[in-house]
């Protein structure tokens, strides 16, 4: 059987860019208010090798209020005081009967916010061949949610709710709360708008441009 040399070079090239790792979840949503301080979660990582791998994650912050102290532990690393655009070097652990979790902690400093924090994670000596994570925070002022920034929320009926904002609104969303997104809603209206959430109690955030978040509350 003839085998070509273009063959065995692009069989070389997918044994030594095979990754090491990978996510079965990319992604996670802390739902919390200012005095569950800190907040913290996971997601796990999963190595492909067996034995230890030296890995490095990168930070980016996407509106993450300046008051707040991001922590983030891989279990064989731990870094405080995170800023966007930091990068360290961690071991990802050969494989055993549980994964290795990637934590983040975020200290609130009685500051609500909404924003995400995303991990490029990577080999170092594959820099282009990147997974992101990402850890989305919804953190109100209070614990019952409710937040004076010129919006009206007005209940019609246990399955109706009337929300009128000063700002326009792109999109409305509707999680549970553990933070699982239900309901994603394209907004019919310049600054008035009904909803009807199919759970209680609902986180609901509206969305204005560029996926900034307008305004967060939670009712029961």
């Amino acid at each position: 059987m003839k085998i070509t040399l273009s063959f065995l070079l692009c069989l070389a090239q997918c044994i030594v860019f095979s990754q090491s790792f990978y996510f079965e979840d990319t992604s996670t949503t802390l739902v919390k208010d200012i005095s569950q301080s800190p907040a913290h979660w996971y997601i796990e990582i999963f190595s492909n090798e067996s034995k230890d791998t030296t890995l490095r994650w990168k930070a980016n912050f996407e509106n993450i209020p300046s008051q707040w102290n991001i922590n983030f532990d891989t279990q064989t690393l731990y870094t405080t005081n995170i800023q966007s655009g930091d990068s360290a070097d961690f071991i990802l652990s050969e494989p055993a009967s549980f994964p290795q979790k990637l934590i983040i902690g975020a200290v609130l400093n009685n500051r609500p916010g909404n924003g995400a924090i995303h991990f490029d994670i990577y080999d170092p000596a594959l820099p282009d061949s990147v997974q992101r994570i990402s850890f989305i925070f919804i953190v109100t002022g209070t614990s019952n949610g409710i937040e004076e920034q010129g919006f009206t929320i007005l209940r019609i009926s246990d399955q109706e709710i009337f929300l009128s904002s000063p700002e326009k609104v792109q999109l409305i969303e509707i999680y549970d709360m553990q933070g699982k997104l239900h309901q994603s809603i394209v907004s019919q209206s310049q600054n008035k708008h009904k909803i009807t959430p199919s759970l209680s109690p609902r986180i609901i955030r509206l969305v204005g441009g560029n996926n900034s978040t307008l305004y967060t509350s939670i009712l029961h």
